[in-house]
């Protein structure tokens, strides 16, 4: 008997499949479907965002051929112990006698430095460290398990503890600190290069199209373009000590400029009390003396500043959340010859019309409380935004189709308010279609719209 299956947590029956499928078996059904599938992969384009961005900035075959690493490449945890039993079990190749031992005379960090030697003939058979040297100063071994570790967020401390549980040798604190300032630098290195690419890719793509009418030309010969600009921080609450602005292509989506802050710097903070204390002989990692509300507006004003040096781009539209400070600080250090225009992002004007809607709600919780529910929020708010994401850029049918939506929400069976609505037989109102077909609007007293005494306060 076939079994019912769920989906979005509603029960979903079976059903037998008909017509030219009726005759199908269940695996013909699933070959039949992987074939359509393997055909129209094969054919189309990257199926996700990401796969078309790294196929836009993707470096060529001959320069990558190099930083590639063998596929049988891994590493593999194992006891000591068991490795010397299987080196006993071997010939010497001198004086074939199976009296080989292991012995590990050095350690660096979780590489050790392992010797076989026949005790019969008294060689050395083979001497080498168990990781290659990644830039020829520093193991691998322990370059990869720094960047694992910045990676996921671990401590050294945790780290050691980690290490002492496993009977592992643990690398020293100097070794980590000087590693991670080398992965940092390097992690650093390698998002600026790719960040370069992304902005010769999106430089190429304005260069080769054709002007439009209303292109702006700057004289500087770098294309105008339409960013997306936004901020971060570590956490909530405007109390984090380090955030990251970033400039984001609008055509492509792909980042071109990042910039971090921070106004805390842990070892001259810690270190401040002592007389004898050099800070230039550690990386600093405070940048900025501001606030973290003014964090978003500074990476602003030094992304801005430097486009066309280190970019060959200008920022000429600049979409953002509604923050005006990060707007007229990028005006004011920009050193543009055009305008830096400023959109607004619909999610975001969305979100306020959401919050303002929920805060009228809660400071009138005896009136409102009942009666405006979230449901009802929610679809006022979907009415706003839809009304704004259908009619951009045109000012007058935005607003038209704003009005038009709050209108629709009093309206009721008994009083209707359609007259800002869309007309047309294909319109989304329930009451123009049948006006224009000629059939009158029956009501059902289902639609009681939105109480009066909440509109008026919206």
């Amino acid at each position: 008997m076939p079994t019912k299956g769920y989906m979005f947590g509603k029960k979903k029956r079976y059903c037998k499949p008909r017509g030219r499928h009726a005759s199908k078996t269940n695996a013909q059904l699933q070959s039949s479907v992987l074939d359509t599938a393997g055909s129209e992969a094969a054919t189309t384009q990257p199926a996700s965002a990401a796969e078309r961005k790294i196929s836009l900035t993707a470096v060529t075959n001959a320069d990558n051929t190099n930083k590639r690493l063998p596929e049988d490449f891994i590493y593999v945890m194992m006891n000591s112990m068991q490795l010397t039993t299987m080196v006993s079990l071997l010939c010497c190749p001198h004086c074939f006698d199976n009296k080989l031992t292991m012995c590990i005379t050095q350690s660096k960090g979780m590489a050790h430095l392992i010797k076989i030697k026949c005790l019969n003939c008294e060689t050395y058979l083979w001497s080498d460290w168990t990781s290659k040297k990644s830039n020829d100063v520093h193991l691998d071994i322990n370059v990869r398990a720094v960047a694992a570790l910045k990676e996921s967020g671990i401590s050294h401390s945790k780290f050691d503890r980690f290490c002492g549980l496993m009977s592992m040798p643990c690398m020293h604190r100097n070794t980590y600190n000087n590693l991670a300032n080398i992965v940092n630098s390097a992690i650093i290195e390698a998002g600026e290069e790719c960040m370069i690419r992304a902005s010769a890719v999106v430089h190429g793509r304005n260069i080769s199209q054709p002007l439009t009418t209303d292109e702006r030309i700057s004289s500087t010969g770098c294309p105008v373009i339409t960013v997306s600009f936004d901020g971060t921080w570590h956490k909530r609450g405007h109390s984090s000590h380090s955030g990251i602005g970033t400039v984001i292509d609008f055509d492509t989506g792909l980042v071109i400029d990042t910039e971090v802050l921070s106004n805390y710097c842990h070892v001259c903070d810690s270190n401040s009390a002592e007389l004898n204390f050099d800070a230039s002989k550690h990386m600093c990692q405070k940048n900025f003396s501001g606030s973290a509300n003014a964090m978003e507006a500074a990476a602003a004003s030094k992304i801005f500043s430097r486009s066309v040096a280190s970019r060959k781009l200008v920022y000429g539209t600049m979409l953002c959340d509604g923050d005006s400070k990060s707007h007229s600080s990028a005006i004011t250090n920009s050193g543009y010859d055009v305008e830096i225009l400023k959109e607004d992002c619909i999610n975001h004007i969305s979100k306020r019309m959401f919050n303002a809607l929920n805060n009228l709600k809660m400071s009138n919780k005896k009136e409102l409380n009942y009666r405006l529910t979230k449901p009802k929020i929610e679809k006022i708010t979907n009415y706003y935004s839809k009304a704004l994401r259908q009619n951009a850029p045109d000012i007058q049918k935005m607003k038209l189709a704003v009005m038009g939506s709050f209108f629709h929400m009093m309206s009721s069976d008994l009083d209707h308010n359609h007259r800002l609505c869309p007309d047309g037989a294909t319109s989304w109102c329930h009451f123009n279609p049948r006006s224009v077909v000629g059939r009158l609007y029956r009501p059902t007293f289902r639609f009681c719209g939105v109480p009066a005494d909440i509109i008026g306060r919206l």
